[in-house]
């Protein structure tokens, strides 16, 4: 029944001509259009909402993706099956939220369309009411700050169209004046310059500098957000961290970027090469310390040094930092669960979304009941995408092969290795946490009658496990005509050295410490390390058949660890899958404890091993080698006796590979 009024007015209505009824309608239909209009942005402002810089709440839906890390195609189809961008990459997420949790840059070989990509989304998602956040990661900074260790070689080639042609020439001139070396014509000099700096390494420089296309934009990346009461960050949260709340955190790791890059840029001057994490970090530490030899230094650059030290302790680069921290997702979770519970409170979060960490399984799992989800499943290391999907607080997992949602599994109470990967900290500050880490445990093995040590080291967040090699045999006076080989830890750290010397990078970061009142060789443990026995477990080919497929796909690292093992003169361990890595697809030697003879001549096994053509780089560092820089890097680690020997197997080394390639 009509109400009495309405039933009124309508009895009092003229009755209306037909075009006139028609503008009626029309006019009431646009009335109600923008009546539903104004309601649904009421309801819309109601619900969803930014009550922050980095705070959303009300967001329908949420897509989290762990580490891309440069595999453009993986993330694209992670995109497309959630319904976010269109056949034709145009975004079509409407009002929804992607995270991606860091790490967008390195390992794979399309990292630049992977920023191109991002970068564009997030002005088509905003523009449509949604957000396209991309965190910071470990990886992100690396390249930052000029840390090129993992970089694909298409990551620089990508840049070589950009390259200026007087800006190679500029660095190449200076390169030639400081490396001219006698028995290295020029042409072999630059060989070995476009070896080391590719087409394209310099236009990237200029593309991640404070100004550049993508460095600008990427200093201006939270390291932390929080959407619908669910906390986002790349690496972890410790409390002392969290405690101090998203916006301090970002600004903080954003102006301490800011001022590392700073810093670097005036000390780039007093490099010999183009300017590298590495090289810039060993001369700040030496200009702070007041044992710089090189260049006169001024006050800017004094105090330049002095920031760059004091920076590499700060969020961005400490292992207890937002972009490193692996306790959330490796730690026992009877240890971090009080933590854990705090960092969430001081955030005001149910829930925290982490990546860095790969896991174990290669699924996105989750933790403390449901309070942490590691999102970051291995994507760079040949495992398939998968995105974490939340919607009304219900956590789903996408796979692009089953278009199912998928359940969450639980991990265990215990912890994972800790290991997986190897840490991927600067050699510097690798050292500075064998040297200065707490220990927190000790465990005697035997292995062939052998007995080492694995140590717990603990210290700012990070949590590795080592090995403290203790042998010093005492080395006896040899007849004529026989060749001494002794076990010794001081061989191990010299083997570190010499490896960090030639820039291969395929020995384990070792320094010498006590433990339990002994000196010794302290070195990462290799947790996830495959040796030859086990890799032949899973396959019916034989050892020799294993090499050989070996020196297919890793042709390079193969060539490079039988002539480093050659130039160690190792004994009793070496062979191509001796110490590998399978998800970071390296070779490693450790164990090189029995090795550095007063011999001249390489052993008879390497022989057949050295095979052509040797790198220009490698040939290079190689020639490079002089007694008294020797003496002065190994100090009293190896006798002048044995630095001669090695020099003599290194010439006999570069002879052998002039005659291969004759």
């Amino acid at each position: 029944m009509q109400h009495p009024q309405i039933e009124n007015l309508m009895t009092e209505v003229t009755p209306l001509k037909p075009r006139r009824k028609r503008r009626i309608f029309s006019q009431t239909f646009i009335f109600v259009l923008v009546t539903f209009a104004v309601l649904f942005c009421m309801k819309k402002e109601g619900s969803a909402k930014q009550i922050s810089q980095w705070e959303w709440e009300g967001i329908p839906r949420v897509v989290a993706i762990g580490d891309v890390h440069g595999f453009y195609i993986k993330l694209v189809s992670l995109l497309q099956g959630t319904g976010l961008i269109s056949s034709g990459l145009a975004w079509t997420g409407g009002e929804d939220h992607v995270v991606l949790c860091g790490d967008m840059l390195d390992r794979g070989p399309d990292e630049r369309a992977v920023l191109d990509l991002v970068m564009r989304l997030q002005n088509e998602a905003k523009a449509a009411g949604g957000q396209v956040h991309a965190l910071l990661g470990n990886h992100d900074v690396l390249n930052l700050v000029k840390d090129f260790r993992y970089i694909h070689p298409k990551g620089f080639a990508d840049f070589a169209q950009d390259e200026r042609e007087e800006d190679r020439q500029k660095a190449w001139k200076k390169y030639k004046a400081v490396f001219s070396k006698k028995g290295i014509n020029e042409s072999q000099l630059k060989d070995v310059f476009d070896e080391r700096y590719p087409p394209g390494y310099f236009a990237r420089l200029i593309a991640f500098e404070i100004e550049g296309q993508y460095g600008s934009w990427l200093l201006n990346l939270p390291a932390i957000i929080k959407i619908n009461s669910v906390a986002f960050v790349h690496g972890g949260l410790r409390t002392e961290v969290a405690e101090l709340g998203i916006e301090k955190i970002n600004s903080e790791i954003r102006e301490s970027i800011r001022t590392y890059m700073t810093a670097s840029k005036r000390l780039e001057n007093l490099l010999d090469e183009p300017p590298s994490f590495s090289e810039l970090n060993k001369i700040a530490h030496a200009v702070e310390r007041g044992i710089f030899h090189g260049r006169s230094v001024n006050r800017g650059q004094t105090l330049a040094a002095r920031s760059i030290v004091k920076e590499l302790e700060a969020l961005p680069f400490s292992p207890e930092g937002p972009l490193w921290y692996r306790g959330n997702s490796l730690r026992n979770q009877r240890i971090e669960d009080v933590p854990l519970k705090e960092s969430l409170k001081h955030l005001g979060a149910d829930a925290l979304v982490v990546a860095h960490t790969p896991t174990g399984s290669g699924e996105i799992t989750a933790r403390f009941a449901g309070n942490v989800f590691r999102s970051d499943v291995g994507m760079a290391y040949g495992r398939k995408p998968l995105a974490l999907v939340i919607i009304d607080q219900k956590f789903d997992v996408f796979n692009p092969a089953d278009p199912t949602p998928g359940l969450i599994h639980n991990e265990p109470i215990a912890e994972e290795e800790w290991s997986k990967i190897m840490e991927q900290l600067p050699d510097t500050q690798m050292e500075e946490f064998l040297l200065k880490a707490e220990v927190k445990s000790v465990e005697t093995h035997e292995r062939r009658g052998r007995k080492f040590r694995i140590v717990v080291l603990e210290r700012k967040g990070l949590r590795l496990r080592a090995v403290f090699l203790g042998d010093k045999e005492r080395i006896r006076k040899m007849k004529a005509g026989q060749i001494g080989r002794f076990r010794r830890y001081q061989h191990e750290v010299a083997s570190y050295l010499l490896d960090r010397e030639l820039g291969l990078i395929m020995v384990p970061v070792t320094v010498t410490r006590k433990i339990d009142g002994q000196r010794g060789a302290l070195q990462v443990w290799l947790e996830s390390a495959t040796d030859m026995k086990r890799l032949k477990q899973y396959t019916e080919k034989s050892e020799e058949e294993i090499v050989e497929d070996f020196r297919g796909k890793y042709k390079q690292q193969v060539d490079q660890a039988y002539i480093l093992a050659a130039l160690f003169d190792v004994q009793e361990r070496f062979d191509a899958g001796k110490m590998f890595l399978p998800e970071e697809e390296r070779i490693m030697l450790a164990d090189n404890t029995k090795a550095f003879s007063i011999s001249p001549e390489i052993q008879e096994r390497f022989h057949s091993e050295i095979r052509g053509p040797l790198s220009a780089s490698l040939e290079y560092s190689l020639r490079s080698l002089k007694s008294n820089e020797l003496q002065t890097l190994f100090k009293s680690l190896l006798s002048k006796n044995q630095i001669d020997a090695l020099l003599k197997r290194c010439d006999q080394i570069l002879d052998l590979y002039a005659g291969q390639s004759e």
